[in-house]
């Protein structure tokens, strides 16, 4: 089976392991230059990747059901045991701050890095996608830049539309809604008010 995923982000790469994990062909496309950008601004460069206090009451949402059974499914434990499993000690901070113990973002990111190598996950850069279609006979097509790409399966790993300059410009929004996927209206998040 070939799965294509789509963002280079965390979610993008942490998705790419899975696929191959199970056995996928996998195309890891990213937009920037270079997979991960984001993660190395997270906590100040310092990547608080989970939290030990997750509560379903700290977020903002019309579907407490689905956060609850995110935090069951994936604990603090279980994201803290797979970094460590990269490579990634953890290091607690602030009362429950889960950062890796090197306090550099770029430790979370190399161990990726590694692991997608590793697992033989193929990466492409500097890919825009412009569109994506189910073919009719089966798989997706997805239209670049370049020339179209084809996948037994698609995960949108493309983020929000937090800040454009680093790829979240919203635009996996509309490749949801091309596909026919129900969405939510997005609400800002992580943020100051």
């Amino acid at each position: 089976m070939k799965v294509l995923v789509l963002g280079g982000g965390p979610a993008g790469m942490t998705a790419a392991l899975a696929a191959a994990r199970a056995g996928a062909e996998v195309l890891l496309l990213e937009q920037n230059e270079r997979i991960g950008k984001k993660l190395l601004l997270t906590g100040n460069g310092k990547c608080n990747y989970t939290n030990l206090e997750l509560d379903v009451a700290r977020y903002d949402t019309d579907s407490p059901d689905f956060v609850r059974e995110l935090i069951k499914r994936y604990p603090p434990k279980t994201i803290i045991r797979f970094l460590e499993e990269l490579g990634v000690p953890p290091l607690s901070r602030h009362g429950g701050w889960i950062y890796p113990h090197a306090e550099q973002a770029a430790a979370v990111l190399n161990a990726l890095r590694a692991a997608l190598e590793r697992e033989k996950v193929a990466v492409r850069t500097g890919i825009r996608i412009l569109g994506i279609q189910r073919e009719k006979k089966g798989g997706f097509r997805i239209r670049t830049e370049e020339k179209p790409l084809y996948a037994d399966r698609v995960i949108l790993a493309l983020g929000g539309s937090a800040l454009a300059k680093t790829g979240s410009d919203g635009s996996g929004f509309r490749y949801a809604e091309e596909l026919g996927l129900k969405l939510e209206a997005p609400r800002p998040a992580l943020c100051p008010l």
